[in-house]
């Protein structure tokens, strides 16, 4: 399977026969290079202890279940709070999201270490703020800038409630929006919002191996 990276740099063209790009390839291209490091410190970690360190991680901010000593930094040793201790919730589940991307699906090194952990999260947090630096219009603009922090953090500091699965159900099951997520999905609204719960009641109590918890599902669902 190709590397996301490999695809970036073929969008730029081949590099040692282009002697100046077009800006928005050149943009690309320095975005690209700025990716590079957490790319390569990703890769060669095992896929399935990365996504059991953020199953972790998760228990613990969010329900308070207790962290394997390994996980841990010195501050949380210390019995500091995960926000005091530089555990952020978004930064977690943007770990899982480019350990999917990168990380070996067979074989590699074990993640499930706690400096590993922190030092990824620490290089995805500059990542994000070295590429909205990239943006000069809008590197500036203050208003911008808190609503960018404001949309990753605030669904956070609300604890997953029968109200906000409402609202999501109201919104993916709109007439307008409930074609594109089948399209892209390939299940209904109420399909999707099953599995949801089905998941979520799965992972509250324990990780289990893959899609163990379609087995409450509709036969519809488990074809």
């Amino acid at each position: 399977m190709a590397r996301p990276g490999a695809a970036l740099a073929a969008s730029c063209g081949v590099l040692n026969h282009v002697l100046i790009l077009p800006a928005e390839a050149a943009k690309f291209l320095l975005m690209y290079q700025d990716y590079k490091p957490l790319r390569n410190f990703l890769r060669g970690f095992d896929l399935w202890s990365g996504l059991g360190c953020v199953y972790h991680y998760l228990q613990f901010i969010q329900f308070e279940h207790a962290l394997p000593e390994q996980l841990k930094n010195d501050r949380l040793r210390l019995g500091k709070s995960p926000i005091d201790a530089g555990l952020f919730p978004h930064l977690v589940e943007l770990l899982a999201r480019e350990l999917v991307l990168n990380a070996e699906h067979r074989g590699g090194k074990s993640f499930s270490t706690g400096p590993l952990a922190f030092e990824a999260m620490r290089m995805i947090h500059q990542l994000d703020d070295r590429l909205w630096g990239r943006h000069v219009s809008r590197s500036d603009d203050i208003m911008l800038q808190l609503s960018r922090i404001a949309f990753k953090q605030f669904p956070w500091q609300n604890r997953l409630s029968n109200t906000k699965l409402g609202r999501y159900r109201a919104l993916y099951g709109h007439r307008l929006v409930e074609p594109m997520v089948k399209n892209v999905l390939g299940l209904s609204a109420d399909e999707l919002l099953q599995i949801v719960l089905l998941l979520t009641e799965e992972m509250l109590h324990r990780p289990t191996p893959a899609f163990l918890f379609m087995r409450g599902a509709e036969p519809s669902l488990q074809a």
